[in-house]
């Protein structure tokens, strides 16, 4: 009996942790960075990065106005950068410096930048919809965009009420921006994670709309055939009466 009551319990348990988990799933706009391709020029040396990100919005409330920074950091270069400074420091007063080059300006931070960067906006994205946006930054360190990125909101307006975000989650047309809706809304899957290959649609919303669209155009053609032959329905009776009254 004790055996069977401790069993329930934590049966009890391990669905809330589902249901908690679910709902958690349930209140975000996943997105994850696929097709990372590097563009060389005619020396053929790598000088931009071409990338897909695709987002699905998982969450009950519907996404626009998004304007948001993807960022990446070059821990390699941000050790080298910090080791220079370093090395130029001070000491007892005096300044030390062991790196003229660094001295002068033409230091590590001065041709290359810790962070890469590129700047992402979003048409109006409803709750189940996915999308596929396709970009590229003028960098040579492509790999970057394998690792972990942090995701800067510039703008974003959440229209819809989602209760897995709690009272203060997103509410009708609140509009700010940098709408505080939205921070904590986007979450990045890397391929390390199941979800970059179960939970995405297999299409993105671009074709998804396309079919959309085929279906809409096969439908208007179906009606527009139907009333063609309605009416020439319509022209043959008339003329069977017409011949009967003769």
């Amino acid at each position: 009996m004790a055996n069977n009551k401790f069993l329930t319990v934590l049966l009890a348990g391990v669905m809330s942790l589902t249901a908690v988990g679910v709902q958690a799933a349930d209140s975000s706009v996943m997105f994850k960075i696929h097709d990372i391709k590097p563009v060389k020029n005619s020396d053929n040396l790598v000088e931009s990065c071409e990338f897909s990100t695709t987002f699905y919005n998982n969450s009950r409330v519907t996404v626009s106005n998004v304007s948001l920074d993807l960022v990446w950091k070059d821990t390699v270069v941000e050790g080298t950068i910090a080791e220079e400074k370093k090395e130029a420091t001070t000491f007892r007063g005096r300044r030390v410096d062991n790196t003229p080059s660094y001295r002068r300006g033409a230091g590590t931070d001065a041709f290359t930048t810790v962070e890469l960067s590129a700047p992402i906006s979003l048409p109006p994205l409803a709750p189940g919809k996915q999308i596929t946006v396709k970009n590229s930054v003028k960098s040579d360190r492509c790999f970057l965009m394998l690792e972990n990125v942090e995701i800067n909101i510039k703008s974003c307006r959440t229209t819809g009420s989602d209760p897995a975000l709690g009272a203060d989650g997103a509410q009708i047309g609140v509009s700010t921006s940098v709408s505080e809706n939205c921070n904590g809304l986007f979450k990045y899957y890397s391929p390390k994670d199941p979800e970059f290959y179960t939970d995405f649609k297999p299409i993105s919303y671009d074709e998804e709309a396309q079919q959309e669209r085929a279906k809409v155009n096969r439908d208007k053609e179906e009606v527009e055939d139907m009333h063609e032959k309605a009416l020439s329905a319509v022209r043959r009776a008339g003329e069977v009466v017409e011949s009967i009254a003769k």
